[in-house]
C-alpha cells in the first residue's frame, strides 16, 4: 500500500504543517509506503524547449530538503517536473519571485500522477493527502473531481491501512469514525492536530541510507486562469506554522493589539517555539476593526494547532473555542473569572492584560 503526501511550498522551504502530516502518518506505522510529492520546476515544456530545470528550485530544491522529509518519515519522494507559470517564464523569473503554478494546471498534474502510480502499484489502494490549509482544501477538491475519488476534510488522524479517519462532529463537541474504500482515498488532514511535541524516528529507508527520488514529467495542458500578482500582506504571520499564538478579543482594543505584537516577538526571539509566534484575534475583534481577517480564529475563521495559545481578553465562546480544539497549552488571561475561556484553559490569570502582557514580555526577554 501507497500514501502520497502533497508538500506544500512557502519561500523555498517545506511548510511546516506538511511536515507535520508526514509525522502524523509516519507514526501510524503498518509498513505502508509514504511518498512526499512535490513540485519541481522545469522551464521550456510549454513550448518544447529544453526542460533544463530551474536554477534555485530544482535539483537543489528536492536533494536540499531530502534529509528534512526524510527525518519526518518520508520513503522517498515524487517529484513533478511542471513549467513555471506562464508570465514568470515569459519573464524568466525564478526562484522565490516566481508566479505559482495556477491550482487547475497543478491538479491535473496531480491527478496524471496518481493514475501513474496505481498502474505502477498494479492497482493496489493508493492514500494521497494534504494539510487541510486553504490552498490545500482546494487543491484535494480538485483532485478528487478528477479522479472521480473519496474526499474526507479536516481529520484529526488518518490510518491508511484500514481506510479510517476520525473528524470532529458539532463543533468539536463529539468525534465521529468515517471509513472509505475504492482505489483511491484523498484526506485532508487538520493542521497540527496531532500529538503535540511527538517526533518521528526518520523512514527505515533514510535510515538504511537509501533515499529514493523520482521524477515525473506529466503531460501539461493549458490553464483557463492565469496567476497575475501574488501579493503579502506585510505583518500578517501564517497562524498555521506559528507555534505559539498571542490572541485578543475585544477588550484589547486597537492599541492593545500593539502590546500583544510586542508580547508576540518577545516570545519569537527567545526560540520558545520551531515555527515562531504570532498575533491572532477573535471575531468580535476583527469586526471591530481592531485586526485584520487572516488573523481570525475561530469557526468563521482559521483553525489552529499551536503549541501555546495565550487568549487576551476573550471571553471564550463555543464559536471561539472551536477553533483552538486542538491547541497545546492554553492560557487564558481575563478580568472576569466567569469567562467560558477558563474552562478550556490550562492555565489562568485574573488580571488586567494591559498590566500582565508587559511583565511577560519583560520575563520573556529576560530569559526568566
Amino acid at each position: 500500500m501507497s500514501t502520497l503526501v502533497w508538500i506544500e511550498m512557502e519561500q523555498g522551504r517545506a511548510r511546516r504543517v506538511s511536515l507535520d502530516v508526514l509525522e502524523r502518518l509516519a507514526a501510524s506505522g503498518g509498513g505502508n509506503e509514504l511518498w512526499a510529492v512535490m513540485a519541481e520546476a522545469a522551464s521550456g515544456l510549454e513550448d518544447g524547449g529544453s526542460s533544463a530545470l530551474v536554477p534555485g528550485l530544482v535539483p537543489g530544491l528536492v536533494s536540499n530538503l531530502a534529509l528534512e522529509l526524510a527525518a519526518h518519515g518520508a520513503s522517498g519522494v515524487l517529484a513533478l517536473r511542471l513549467p513555471l507559470a506562464g508570465e514568470s517564464a515569459a519573464q524568466g523569473t525564478q526562484g522565490e519571485d516566481a508566479l505559482p503554478l495556477p491550482p487547475d494546471v497543478l491538479a491535473d498534474a496531480l491527478v496524471w500522477l496518481v493514475r501513474t502510480r496505481q498502474e505502477e502499484a498494479d492497482a493496489a489502494p493508493l492514500t494521497f493527502v494534504a494539510a487541510g490549509t486553504a490552498a490545500g482544501r482546494d487543491l484535494l477538491a480538485r483532485v478528487a473531481a478528477g479522479l472521480d475519488a473519496p474526499l474526507l476534510q479536516d481529520c484529526l488522524s488518518v490510518d491508511p491501512a484500514s481506510g479510517e479517519a476520525l473528524k470532529f462532529l458539532f463543533s468539536g463537541r463529539a468525534t465521529a469514525r468515517y471509513a472509505m474504500s475504492g482505489p483511491v482515498r484523498l484526506y485532508g488532514l487538520r493542521p497540527g492536530a496531532g500529538a503535540h511535541g511527538e517526533k518521528s524516528a526518520g523512514s527505515a529507508s533514510a535510515r538504511e541510507g537509501a533515499f529514493p527520488i523520482r521524477s515525473y514529467t506529466p503531460p501539461v495542458s493549458g490553464s483557463r486562469m492565469r496567476v497575475l500578482e501574488r501579493v503579502r500582506e506585510s505583518g500578517e504571520a501564517d497562524l498555521q506554522e506559528a507555534s505559539i499564538l498571542v490572541a485578543g478579543g475585544r477588550p484589547v482594543g486597537a492599541e492593545g493589539f500593539q502590546l500583544l505584537q510586542a508580547c508576540s516577538a518577545a516570545l519569537a526571539t527567545s526560540g520558545t517555539g520551531k515555527g515562531g509566534a504570532a498575533v491572532a484575534a477573535s471575531r468580535s475583534a476583527v469586526d471591530l476593526g481592531f485586526a485584520p481577517p487572516a488573523l481570525q480564529v475561530g469557526q468563521t475563521g482559521q483553525v489552529v494547532s499551536p503549541d501555546l495559545y495565550v487568549a487576551c481578553g476573550i471571553s471564550g465562546s463555543v464559536y471561539h473555542t472551536v477553533g483552538i480544539r486542538t491547541a497545546g497549552a492554553v492560557v487564558c488571561i481575563n478580568t472576569d473569572p466567569g469567562a467560558p475561556m477558563f474552562g478550556r484553559a490550562d492555565y489562568g490569570l485574573t488580571d488586567d492584560l494591559f498590566v500582565a502582557l508587559p511583565l511577560l514580555a519583560g520575563l520573556v526577554r529576560s530569559g526568566s
